[in-house]
């Protein structure tokens, strides 16, 4: 992962009128992204002074 971002297109077909993520498609891609960037973040302090 070079950075951590991700872009959601259409989200607001995603989104109810409560503000809640209504997309179960959405909502299994922000978890997913979610544990990549942990997993990141994990590796980055890990190996960070091991240089």
């Amino acid at each position: 992962m070079q950075q951590p971002e991700a872009y959601l297109g259409n989200i607001t077909t995603c989104i109810g009128p409560s503000g809640a993520i209504e997309s179960q498609k959405t909502k299994d891609f922000l978890r997913s992204f979610k544990n990549a960037v942990e997993q990141w973040a994990e590796r980055i302090i890990h190996t960070k002074g091991q240089d």
